[in-house]
This record gives structure tokens, sequence and C-alpha cells, in this order.
């Protein structure tokens, strides 16, 4: 961005913190006499009546808005929603499997989903992806998936080692994850892994969750209903989803992450 000049309107200081220049030690501190001007590059974070400044060479200060001339309030954009508590991705597309017998086919719905949301043009609904799908024999469950992903241009991560952070995280950055789940059994004895749903946000203690079957019963394990949009929007408690998900403890999710388009 372009330089962005402040001007003192009184004799101020550039601070460490953004407190009371009288709760900071000399070391925190430099006085700004009235009148002077700076040119700051970047606006990096605002809060308590202060604006934290990078100047470049000159380092990064905090200084207090009321005494400085020229600020512009910096407007965040994020590629999330919030509501209700809730961190999401708005308008996150829903496709339902309706196939309990074949739950490993929830992958393709879930990357169909994804696919979707991206603006994935050949790619209206989940077997739109499917046919995409290699037919020969001797290709492994996860090659398959990255070959229909490559003949559509786009390249995806997959990890053994995802952690509740992690996700929050990828969220936060505007990307979904999709998840590997226990799907059977009760919480604290979940059974049958080989399903997967879509995290599309999260709050202080619940997930946001697409699952492409139903509407899982998270406590008691297998689903409360199937078909329709069932398991679209699902809210679970991070108490009983985290052992279905983290299942070898808390840092063992086995998860997708990070679709996108193969640079050309």
């Amino acid at each position: 961005m372009a330089d962005l000049p402040v001007t003192t309107k009184q004799q101020t200081w550039f601070k460490k913190q953004s407190l009371d220049a009288d709760l900071l030690p000399n070391t925190e501190k430099a006085k700004v006499y009235q009148g002077r001007t700076y040119k700051a590059k970047e606006i990096l974070e605002q809060k308590n009546g202060h604006t934290l400044l990078s100047f470049g060479v000159l380092g990064d200060w905090w200084i207090e808005d009321d005494h400085w001339l020229g600020l512009i309030p910096k407007v965040i954009k994020h590629p999330y929603a919030e509501q209700d508590g809730f961190i999401y991705l708005k308008d996150f597309p829903y496709f339902c499997l309706e196939d309990v017998a074949n739950v490993k086919t929830s992958l393709d719905y879930c990357l169909a989903m994804w696919l979707r949301y991206l603006g994935e043009p050949a790619v209206q609904s989940a077997l739109d992806y499917i046919d995409f799908l290699p037919t020969e024999e001797g290709f492994f469950f996860k090659e398959r998936r990255r070959m229909a992903l490559s003949k559509l241009g786009w390249n995806i991560k997959f990890s053994l080692s995802v952690d509740e952070l992690d996700i929050q995280d990828e969220i936060k950055n505007g990307r979904p994850v999709i998840a590997n789940i226990f799907y059977n059994g009760t919480y604290t004895a979940p059974t049958y892994a080989d399903h997967y749903v879509v995290v599309t946000g999260y709050s202080e203690d619940q997930w946001l969750i697409h699952d492409p079957i139903g509407e899982l019963d998270v406590a008691k394990g297998y689903w409360k209903s199937i078909g329709g949009e069932a398991g679209k929007n699902n809210r679970h408690l991070f108490k009983f989803f985290n052992p279905r998900l983290f299942f070898s403890g808390c840092a063992t999710g086995h998860c997708w992450s990070r679709l996108s388009k193969i640079e050309p």
C-alpha cells in the first residue's frame, strides 16, 4: 500500500504497547513532538484507542489515535462469516449421498462440495466429480481421488497429524477441512472409520459440519436422520465429535485440506 503520512497534534509518544505512556518504561516508548509528520507503511492492528503502525526502518510502534492526524481506520475483510458465536464459511454447498452402504464414497461428495464452493465449472453435482475418477484397476483409494482432482486442475494436501487448531486456522483462512471420522459406537469407544465430513466452521465448543449421509448421533453413534438436508450445517460438540476425529490423540486427525489450483 502507499505510504500513510501521520502528523502529531500534540507532544506524544511512540509506544511498544497500547498502554498509557506513564505505564511504560523508557525502553518501550519514544517522545514525539507536536507537528512532526511520519510516513507509515502499514496499519497492523487497532485496539484500546491505539493504532499499531509499521514505519519501515523505524520499526513498528503503537500511537494514541487522538494525538495524531491522518489515520485511516483499517478495514479488515475476513474470508469467513460470523454468527451465533460461530466462525464459518458462508453459503457452502451441500450434496447428499443417501447411501450408507458405501460410506467411503462420502469423500467424493465432500470433495465435490468443496469444488462447487470454489466455483469449479465442471462440477455442479457430486456425480460430475465422480465421473472424473479413474475406472482402471490398480489405483489406491487416495491415489484415485488425487488423479480425479488433477484432471480438473486441482491439487490437495492429505495429513495424518491434524489437530483442532489446524482445522480452526484453515477455516479462518477461508478453507474447509475434510475429516475422516469413526461414525459408529459411543463417543468413548467409537468404531468404523472411513466416513468423511466437511468441517465448515466452529465456535467455542462446537464444530459446524456438512455430513453427506445425514445427521450423526455423535454421542451414541450412527445417524439420527439420513437423506435430504439432514446432514447440512450440523452442530456437534467437541466433547462428542473430537474422539471420533482425533481417535489416537489430539493431533491424529486424518484430513484433506488446502485444495488449490495447480499452477500452470
